[in-house]
């Protein structure tokens, strides 16, 4: 919810990690969602504090936590007016994803501290060699694993937002 606008998300995000050992580390792997061990989980099975506690990111009548809320508006008719929403919300094991960068070399030094610097671009979640989104038809989706259309758009959503991203100096 930090970038509604052009201007917050030119600003960033800035995550830290902290005790890992120092060395260098010649890749990166982070998931997108929740493993299915974890997704098996509820809230209430964490203790308060813990980020999987907070309801707010659950779904519980698909006993699955939401792995991307993706939301903006949409010009339907190129008129210059957004006058369509688009929403995809994504979750359940089948969406998980990993995605991995190798050949780095990422170096943590005595003070546990490293940078790398991650960009997620916005056209490529909608639109990939894979799979591209006509954001017309197919401009929401709920993860609704009873709905095949459902299934397919939350599909491309999560293969392209795994491909979505990218490392940067």
């Amino acid at each position: 919810d930090n970038h509604e606008t052009l201007a917050d998300a030119l600003l960033g995000t800035t995550l830290r990690f902290t005790g890992i050992p120092t060395g260098t580390y010649t890749g990166l792997r982070f998931g997108l969602g929740v493993p299915s061990d974890l997704n098996a989980m509820r809230p209430e099975d964490y203790a308060t504090g813990q980020s999987l506690a907070n309801g707010s990111f659950y779904w519980d009548g698909w006993n699955s936590y939401i792995f991307a809320k993706i939301e903006g508006r949409v010009d339907t008719n190129d008129d210059g007016m957004f006058d369509g929403p688009i929403a995809y919300h994504t979750g359940g094991d089948d969406l998980y994803r990993t995605v991995t960068f190798s050949n780095l070399d990422i170096v943590v030094t005595g003070t546990g501290e490293a940078t790398i610097n991650l960009t997620l671009d916005a056209l490529d979640m909608l639109s990939s060699s894979q799979a591209t989104l006509d954001i017309i038809n197919e401009g929401f989706s709920h993860s609704n694993p009873d709905d095949n259309k459902d299934v397919v758009i939350s599909t491309k959503v999560m293969d392209n937002l795994s491909n979505a991203f990218e490392i940067v100096d």
